[in-house]
C-alpha cells in the first residue's frame, strides 16, 4: 500500500519557537508540489530532500482563505458543513445588495474557520459593467503581531487572488 510522509510540517525544537524559526504558521501549499528541503550535492549525484512544499504565515493564512471561500458545503467528507461557497454568487446580478450578503457570508466563514484572524473590515466593491466584486477583508493576526489585507476578485471565472 503507498504511503506518503510529510515532513516539512512536523515541529522540531528549532520550529516551537517564533524567533528560531523565522515563521509562526506552517501549513501544507495548495498546490502540492515538491520542494528542497535540504542536503549537499555528493561527488555522484545529489543527496537534496524532497518534501511537500508549505505555506508559512500569510501565504499560509491567504491559502486558508481561498479554501474556506472556494469550498461548497458538503465538498470536504470529515467536516462536511465546512465552506462558504462563493461561487454561488457567480451567476446572481451584480449589486450593492448582493455584495453586502457576500460581505456578511465572507465575515461569518472567517469567523467559524479562521481562529488564526480577526477580521478588521470587510469590502465588497459591486462592480455591475464588469460583472464582479472586489473583496478587501483587513485582518489583524496578533500571533504574527501585525495587519493583514486579503484582496480577491470574484467574477464568472471564480475567485482569484490579486495580493495577500
Amino acid at each position: 500500500m503507498p504511503s506518503l510522509n510529510v515532513t516539512a510540517l512536523n515541529d522540531s525544537p528549532q520550529d516551537t519557537l517564533p524567533q528560531s524559526s523565522g515563521s509562526v504558521f506552517k501549513d501544507m501549499s495548495l498546490d502540492f508540489s515538491l520542494d528542497d528541503v535540504g542536503g549537499n550535492k555528493a561527488l555522484f549525484g545529489s543527496t537534496v530532500k524532497r518534501d511537500m512544499k508549505v505555506s508559512t504565515d500569510y501565504k499560509a493564512i491567504s491559502n486558508s482563505l481561498m479554501n474556506i471561500f472556494n469550498t461548497t458545503p458538503g465538498e470536504k467528507i470529515l467536516n462536511p458543513t465546512f465552506g462558504v461557497n462563493l461561487s454561488r454568487y457567480l451567476f446572481e446580478p451584480v449589486s450593492e445588495e448582493i455584495a453586502g450578503v457576500i460581505g456578511d457570508v465572507i465575515l461569518q466563514g472567517i469567523e467559524k474557520y479562521e481562529p488564526r484572524v480577526d477580521v478588521t473590515k470587510v469590502d465588497i466593491i459591486a462592480d455591475p459593467d464588469d460583472n464582479s466584486y472586489e473583496i478587501n477583508i483587513f485582518l489583524s493576526i496578533v500571533a504574527l503581531k501585525g495587519s493583514f489585507t486579503f484582496t480577491g476578485n470574484l467574477d464568472s471565472k471564480g475567485l482569484s487572488t490579486t495580493s495577500y
